[in-house]
């Protein structure tokens, strides 16, 4: 899937193409195609940025201009994508429809359709991480973990036996969210209630079998919180929106997160609660898109039970199915499924995304889920509205790769079943893509959607530099030390020291590793080969083994 195309990127498409090219010249047959993707957070953000320079924003643009402007860089996209495939020589057919096309998205569909009825997906409350930006929950692909300045404050609240009871807290602005003080066991403030500063209400102080200190519970912006406050019974008080605006009822509504911030702690000292401030670090997350920190809110959201799935996945590919390069990465692949218990949220707010096969009736309030879309109700036959929730782009990525095959089509199963597909990956699309879409892939066609991995990581630095694109292709390829090595590699290659290089036994390295779908171990043989010296009787021969390498 083409969106914007950073050097780890082209490292995956010449890693392919070289694969491609070998399997061709072997005489078997070989395809790949990119599609671009207009239904993640990238593509919503370029089109932003385009509207922006005509003075417009998407709040006051309308959908169709919106989704004109979204088409029109798209087909700007394909042309520089081509363009850039062509100058690094992968010979790729970049496919003009996008992962929001309708074949894609029909199979999303009902892949959304047939994962709820197997009762995998559900609608549910949690905490999920939002975007006030872009305006929409964002998933792990598109996010970053940093450590910002911070500080530490403790404050005093009075418990009912008349007794101080001293809490540590690094996000004052909840304050008007928290619903109880939990402790750890045998603390004498158990079972006893204490009054927050500020707003004067009192809450339960509640014994915590992990807790290491006296902390606050805010269960509207901390899931781990939230799962606390549910088993003691405790419903969630929203303090932030999406926009990261305190709309809760307490002196500070309408601020922002951070001024809020800075006006309670002015507030605490004022009340004579605030007993220190020491500076700490404050671990967040920010939108990868658009740099702002995310806010994280309680809400109804989609959510899909991947783990059990994975595990499954990662058994299949456990028994030999699949082959890994390098080697050494399979038991890393693998131990990367089902750690997480966190279900998978498919729905979002990204408006170039199509919308979830999802209806609620305005009468009884009950969700429809159908790949066709429905008008009535089929439990009051009152009216069905289309939910305004869209569909994660992960999903529709992991879908793309059995759907391509046919799916949902019952010939696709077959064609899984006979395919040797090569799936090449960036390092981080190992948890976030590859397994999950094993995992689907498994649960809905019955097979894998493919036979072998090649895992790519990100390349040096000097392979990010403008140079001569024959030399930034092998830099990309990796199995070289940098522009000098590569540039002395195509030097030597055109004109090859005479030695005694065993042609036989390279010519073997250099096809076991392209059958491995590791390109940069066959162009590190190559280099050690012409280092030694070749017969001057095999120089057609080794420029003939080279040309997957070279994209010739």
């Amino acid at each position: 899937m083409v969106d914007a195309l950073d050097s780890t990127d082209l490292a995956v498409l010449i890693t392919a193409d070289a694969v491609a090219r070998h399997h061709r010249a072997q005489g078997t047959d070989g395809d790949w195609s990119l599609v671009t993707s207009a239904a993640g957070l990238g593509v919503q953000q370029a089109a932003e940025r385009e509207a922006a320079r005509a003075g417009h924003d998407r709040a006051t643009l309308p959908a169709e201009e919106f989704q004109e402007l979204v088409r029109l860089l798209e087909v700007a996209q394909h042309e520089q994508v081509t363009a850039t495939l062509e100058a690094l020589r992968i010979d790729a057919e970049v496919d003009e429809a996008t992962l929001a096309g309708e074949a894609t998205v029909r199979a999303a569909r009902t892949a959304f359709v047939r994962l709820y009825d197997q009762g995998l997906l559900e609608r549910a409350e949690r905490v999920v991480l939002h975007c006030p930006r872009c305006a929409t929950v964002v998933g792990n692909q598109d996010l970053e973990r940093v450590e910002l300045d911070g500080e530490r404050l403790t404050v005093t609240t009075t418990v009912d036996d008349g007794e101080d009871l001293l809490v540590t807290l690094a996000d004052p602005e909840l304050l008007a969210g928290v619903v109880a003080i939990s402790v750890p066991p045998g603390h004498p403030a158990a079972d006893h209630t204490a009054m927050l500063p500020i707003s004067g209400h009192s809450v339960p102080v509640l014994v915590a079998s992990d807790a290491v200190e006296p902390a606050m519970i805010v269960p509207g912006h901390s899931q781990e919180a939230w799962e606390l406050a549910r088993g003691w019974g405790l419903a969630a008080v929203p303090v932030l929106d999406d926009e990261g605006v305190v709309r809760a009822e307490w002196p500070l509504t309408g601020l922002s997160r951070y001024a809020a911030r800075a006006a309670t702690k002015e507030l605490l000292a004022a009340e004579g609660a605030l007993v220190s401030v020491e500076p700490a670090s404050e671990e967040v997350c920010r939108c990868r898109r658009c740099g702002t920190v995310l806010v994280p809110v309680l809400g109804r959201h989609w959510f899909l039970h991947i783990a059990e799935l994975e595990v499954v996945a990662a058994d299949e590919m456990r028994e030999g199915s699949v082959r890994f390069s390098p080697p050494d990465l399979r038991a890393e692949v693998l131990g990367t499924a089902g750690i997480s218990p966190v279900p998978w949220c498919v729905s979002s707010r990204v408006v170039t995304a199509p919308p979830l096969p999802v209806s609620t009736c305005l009468d009884c309030g009950r969700d429809t889920v159908d790949v066709e879309s429905m008008t009535s109700c089929g439990k009051c036959m009152g009216t069905l509205v289309t939910t305004d929730d869209r569909m994660d782009a992960r999903l529709l990525e992991a879908v793309w790769s059995f759907s391509v095959a046919g799916w949902p089509t019952d010939s696709a199963s077959h064609a899984l079943l006979g395919a040797t597909t090569t799936c090449v990956v960036r390092q981080q699309d190992v948890s976030e893509w590859l397994v999950p879409t094993a995992a689907l892939s498994l649960r809905l066609t019955g097979h894998l959607p493919f036979r072998r991995v090649t895992v790519v990581s990100r390349p040096a630095a000097d392979a990010e530099e403008p140079t001569d694109p024959m030399v930034r292709r092998l830099l990309l390829l990796g199995g070289l030390d940098g522009p000098a090595a590569a540039a002395e590699f195509i030097r030597c290659l055109a004109r090859p020291d005479d030695g005694d290089t065993d042609m036989d036994l390279l010519a073997e390295t250099v096809h076991q590793a392209l059958d491995d779908a590791s390109p940069a171990s066959a162009l590190s043989a190559v280099a050690t080969a012409l280092a030694h010296g070749i017969p001057a009787s095999a120089i057609e021969r080794l420029h003939a083994l080279v040309l997957p390498l070279l994209g010739r």
